[in-house]
């Protein structure tokens, strides 16, 4: 019966040991966008940087990829973060991003960052 006991407690601990990878779980929805920073103007073929502040739901949230669509000169873009780790802070942290745009035609350009369902923070850009 000890060795049974033993094979028992034996595995209960190396069910519940203790991982050294991370654990990375990419967000179901995006983030919201609290402000966007860029230039009014800007020269063709130029890169334009672009910082994006979004505000992620736990201390563990971290940039993960931009998404957008686009129709015509108008650009909608959405922020995904991913949650890193299992032991997060509650806070809301706001955490920062860039977004890099090379505009190829002259022309005034509108950039649309999501918000909240159908709320956008929205901003134009001059290209010369």
């Amino acid at each position: 019966m000890k060795p049974i006991r033993w094979i028992f407690v034996l595995l209960l601990f190396s069910a519940f040991q203790c991982s050294e990878d991370e654990v990375i779980l990419p967000a179901t929805t995006p983030a919201p966008v609290t402000q966007f920073t860029m230039p009014e103007r800007a020269s063709l073929g130029e890169p334009v940087t672009i910082e994006v502040f979004f505000t992620v739901n736990n201390g563990c949230g971290r940039f993960g990829e931009f998404s957008e669509s686009r129709s015509g000169n108008t650009f909608t873009i959405a922020v995904h973060p991913v949650y890193v780790g299992e032991a997060c802070t509650m806070d809301m942290p706001t955490r920062k991003a860039n977004y890099t745009f090379i505009p190829t035609i002259k022309g005034t350009y509108t950039f649309r960052f999501w918000q909240a369902q159908d709320q956008y923070v929205t901003r134009t850009i001059t290209i010369e």
